[in-house]
């Protein structure tokens, strides 16, 4: 067998044995078999007594889908509140600047065309941890259930890493 051939055989074995040995999984996503129940989070809910949130993105409300969604004060006061910075940062899934999530779901005054409503690239579920107890829980449980974890806080960066 020549060099050439030998190293490629190692080559080829080495790439086929790192294949079998490492296998990525993805995290799970809402809507996947192995993503938590309701009676999970409602247990972590009260692990962290009470701080998990199920928000809905703020303009939201500017949209007929879901029915149940649609308010037209809401609506008004989040386009008047859209450039407002503070307005954005106490909102717990929107982020600093909206093309980060790919302006997933903008008041349609605001967007181009007739704008639309995408809740997919916002968290199902925010911790609003305030302590360190809430910290701890909610990244056990994360570990444990295999869920990507995303911290918002107050940072800076205009790149967009702090929003991810």
């Amino acid at each position: 067998m020549s060099l050439s051939s030998l190293i490629s055989f190692f080559v080829i074995l080495f790439h086929v044995n790192a294949s079998l040995a490492y296998t990525e999984r993805c995290k799970s996503v809402s809507g996947t078999l192995d993503w938590p129940s309701e009676a999970e989070w409602n247990l972590l809910n009260r692990t962290i007594s009470g701080a998990l949130l199920n928000p809905q993105p703020p303009a939201q409300s500017c949209y007929i889908t879901p029915p149940t969604s649609f308010s037209e004060a809401k609506c008004n006061l989040t386009t008047e509140s859209w450039s407002d910075s503070s307005f954005i940062a106490d909102d717990p899934v929107s982020v600093a600047y909206p093309n980060w999530q790919d302006d997933a779901c903008i008041p349609p005054s605001l967007a181009i065309g007739k704008g639309n409503c995408s809740i997919s690239l916002f968290p199902k579920y925010v911790v609003n941890a305030t302590t360190s107890l809430h910290v701890a829980a909610t990244l056990k449980y994360a570990v444990e259930k295999e869920i990507r974890v995303v911290v918002k806080g107050g940072a800076h960066d205009l790149l967009g890493r702090y929003e991810s």
